[in-house]
């Protein structure tokens, strides 16, 4: 059979090849060529060596000459980078300085590349160190690549020092490159603040690829304003139709809480006809909780023929994920089995596990995760099983997946770790996290410090936290709100101010929140006013995140005001910041204004979803203003929302009524739940003592106890008050003894305040006074609202003597009580002391107290 021509010349070229490279091999052995010190001899072969890619052979000869060309070494580092032989080039490197060849700027970038790539951030600290010390620290090429290699190898703090304190300015790549680096390690915010930086300075060297980087820290920020200035540029610099471009437009709106803008770019993108835009456009609704209109583009994306992927798979169960959708969910699931996703792509059996979980199917999920799984499943089971409480199926998955030889990541051991409860499996799961090495990555030794401080452990919570060497956002979060839960408010400051000196980490939304959240008793309005000005300084007053806590702190610091200013500045709230600012009305006795507010949410253009939280803040507003009818209007939008159903509705169904009189309409919300849970008992036990119905609350209360609900701290105080208000006191004292014997739960001030009351009421003086000396705890008896119980039980029954000793305790605790003081004078009035009287009405004249109208006491 002929050979073809070209077959035919391959071959001849493939002999004259090796025949060429056996000529070089045995020139190179040639003793006088080895001596030679002739450079031309030597780049010949170095040369050939380069262009045949035998760069060991080329190596070679460099390290036999005595001044070989830097640009062979430079050509040689990057031959290696190229068939990525990082230790290679490092060993070339390392032989290029031995040899007495300088490197030049390009050589660096060469081998800045090899680092970058390789991971190898060693290396890269004695590299920057090299720069420094050769005088390369002002050329830009150097620099920017430093810059990259550190970002990419997450070092972004490293980069951003050495990037701030090069001496010359930076060039429009540099700038692009720390940018980049910023989004890539999550540093959303500082890449904002970079970007400004930058504008000032005058840069107008940007393109598509800066864009892009931009976008998505505007869209992680919420920084709207500045995304659509970002729009602009792209727009005016010609770059609009590239894809990627407008799918990050898409994402700014998506994630600002925009969807039609959103839809509206997508509409004008002229290469909106792939997958890919479909699909970002889907996910714009799905995460904007418009989850019809997501799945209306879904079927208007098959009508068209336009082809569908994973991700369009994994979005639109994403939008299945919540029991409402559960028609949806297996409509989506069939669909994902119809084209084989489910079986093709581990990713969207992960979803379908995640879906499950969410919903609470556990049945069908441990299905899915039986016949399709991965690596990441065995994270996705975890966390499914970890929402839906079922601890100890969890252990055993976890323990299954280590037995079977898998190697969980940090993702699956932080959800292993989120649903630890118990101090002593925690410490196990430690030990284990320690010896797979894991305990290095931020995110679980956060979690670690997390599980101790939940465990109740705060001192290991501690130790992890002083272990951490290079400390993160979260870790510093993580510890403040340990500290926080445990009441250590002073220590929270304390950590704060720490973190901001260490100049390392930059304070970002969740992290201020959670020193918000330590400000959030009056006592500490002070220290809550102080960081929102250091907010407001380090410009994060437009946060949404940020604003909702500082709402929140003042209304519970009683600064309702000040929470209304920080509301109606905001331009952009949600239903959050809504149900938030509601409730701050509300629990401040501001039940006018919170009803006011709820109207104007819903009859505002931003659909907001009204939730079990917002409402209940609502049914207290009526219940304190006792408007019934408004109660009742409530009541109705509750049952036409569906949100009747919800537990923690119903109980507060049962409060409001009783405030606004209506012990049968609170019967009644009781009746008809369909799951009556222990808020429910508690609230409607409550009720009836409120009005005084004292047995009827006793019968409830028993029957809340034959139906197997373990009454807690909240339904005690609930029973004592109805026999406070019913006059029973041997049903009161064999209930508070019962607490601790039965139930083991420890009393608190509200509990022995009850039982001082009823005995009080009851003109059992003695008594109250020997249950105070020898049943509680010393800290109770310094507290107000015990000794202002036993100063009305004096003034019911004339005890003149206990009550002047009451009432000059309860001005001890507030000295400028003025019903309080009243209370005092008209004792010592009685008493015939009208030198004690007049001392008293005087000091109240010099503070300018006057008594309200109507109160004898507080």
């Amino acid at each position: 059979m002929r050979q073809s021509t070209s077959s035919m010349v391959s071959t001849l070229l493939r002999h004259v090849y090796t025949q060429t490279l056996q000529f070089y091999h045995r020139l190179h052995t040639i003793p006088i060529i080895r001596r030679a010190t002739s450079v031309h001899t030597a780049d010949g072969l170095i040369n050939f060596y380069l262009n045949s890619c035998e760069l060991d052979n080329a190596v070679k000869v460099l390290v036999e000459i005595s001044h070989p060309n830097p640009l062979f070494w430079n050509l040689v580092i990057s031959g290696y980078n190229r068939q990525s032989r990082w230790e290679d080039s490092l060993t070339t490197f390392c032989r290029m300085r031995g040899c007495g060849s300088e490197p030049n700027q390009f050589t660096y970038g060469s081998f800045l590349a090899c680092c970058r790539n390789s991971g190898n951030t060693r290396v890269a600290n004695n590299l920057n160190s090299l720069v420094l010390k050769n005088g390369y620290i002002n050329d830009d090429y150097v620099i920017t690549g430093l810059v990259d290699l550190f970002a990419k190898n997450g070092m972004f703090h490293t980069a951003l020092v050495l990037f701030l304190g090069a001496p010359s300015p930076p060039s429009s790549v540099c700038w692009n490159t720390i940018i980049a680096g910023g989004v890539k390690n999550g540093e959303h915010y500082m890449t904002m603040k970079l970007y400004r930086r930058m504008v000032r300075g005058d840069y107008r060297n940007l393109n598509a690829f800066v864009f892009s980087s931009l976008l998505t820290a505007c869209a992680a920020t919420g920084e709207l304003n500045t995304g659509r200035a970002i729009h602009g540029f792209v727009i005016k610099y010609g770059v609009e139709e590239d894809i990627i471009l407008g799918n990050g437009v898409i994402d700014l709106y998506a994630k600002c809480g925009l969807p039609e803008h959103a839809l509206k770019q997508f509409s004008s993108m002229p290469n909106n006809h792939g997958v890919v835009p479909w699909t970002t456009i889907i996910s714009c609704f799905v995460q904007n909780d418009d989850y019809v209109r997501a799945f209306q583009l879904f079927d208007e994306m098959r009508s068209l023929g336009v082809e569908t992927n994973e991700y369009t798979a994994t979005a639109l169960l994403a939008a299945c994920s919540t029991p409402e959708m559960a028609s949806e969910s297996q409509q989506i699931h069939s669909w994902t089995l119809k084209v084989g996703f489910c079986s093709r792509f581990a990713s969207v059996a992960n979803a379908l596990i995640n879906m499950y979980g969410k919903i609470g199917n556990v049945e069908t999920l441990e299905r899915i995760f039986r016949y399709n799984r991965d690596d990441n499943s065995w994270a996705a089971m975890i966390t499914a099983l970890a929402q839906n409480n079922q601890t100890q199926r969890c252990v055993e998955i976890f323990q299954s997946m280590v037995a079977e030889g898998c190697r969980p990541d940090e993702f699956c051991m932080t959800s292993v770790i989120s649903i630890v409860c118990c101090l002593v499996f925690g410490k196990q799961i430690h030990s284990y996290v320690m010896k797979s090495g894991l305990l290095s990555v931020l995110c679980l030794s956060s979690a670690v410090l997390t599980m101790y401080a939940k465990c109740g452990n705060l001192n290991d919570s501690c130790k992890v936290f002083d272990e951490i060497s290079k400390r993160n956002n979260a870790t510093w979060t993580s510890m403040m709100a340990g500290l926080s839960e445990h009441g250590y408010k002073e220590q929270v400051f304390g950590v704060m101010n720490e973190m901001v000196s260490s100049s390392c980490n930059m304070p970002d939304e969740k992290t201020l929140s959670t020193v918000l959240n330590a400000c959030s008793s009056p006592q500490y309005l002070a220290k809550g006013k102080e960081i929102h000005g250091y907010v407001f300084r380090i410009g994060y007053f437009s946060n949404t995140l940020v604003s909702r806590g500082l709402i929140i702190m003042y209304s519970r610091c009683r600064a309702v005001d000040d929470a209304s200013k920080i509301f109606q500045r905001m331009e952009n709230r949600d239903d959050i910041t809504w149900s938030s600012m509601i409730s701050g009305y509300a629990q401040n006795g501001h039940g006018r204004e919170a009803l006011v507010e709820f109207r104007q949410m819903l009859a505002s253009s931003g659909n907001f979803s009204v939730d079990h939280v917002t409402v209940s803040s609502c049914m207290k507003a009526c219940g304190d203003l006792a408007k019934v009818g408004h109660g009742r209007q409530l009541h109705c939008h509750i049952m036409k929302s569906g949100l009747g159903r919800c537990v923690h509705v119903g109980s507060s169904l049962i409060t409001m009524y009783a405030n606004c009189g209506s012990i049968n309409d609170s019967r009644r919300s009781f009746d008809e739940m369909e799951v009556v849970d222990k808020i429910a008992w508690s609230a409607i036990i409550d009720a009836y003592a409120q009005h005084g119905i004292g047995e009827e609350a006793l019968v409830l209360y028993e029957e809340m106890k034959r139906q197997q609900v373990i009454p807690d701290a909240v339904t005690l105080i609930g029973v004592l008050s109805a026999c406070r208000h019913s006059g029973l006191v041997q049903q009161g004292l064999f209930h508070f003894n019962s607490m601790s014997e039965e139930y083991g739960i420890v009393p608190n001030v509200h509990h022995y305040s009850c039982v001082v009351d009823l005995l009080c009421r009851s003109g059992r003086m003695k008594e109250a006074v020997e249950f105070m000396e020898k049943k509680m705890p010393e800290y109770m008896k310094r507290n107000k609202l015990i000794w202002t119980s036993v100063l009305g039980g004096c003034k019911l029954h004339g005890e003149l003597d206990l009550g002047r000793k009451a009432a000059q305790k309860v001005i001890e605790l507030e000295p400028n009580d003025p019903g309080t003081l009243t209370a005092l004078s008209n004792i010592c009035a009685e008493m015939g002391d009208w030198v004690q009287v007049a001392e008293i009405r005087e000091l109240m004249r010099k503070v300018s107290l006057n008594k309200e109208p109507g109160w004898s006491f507080n």
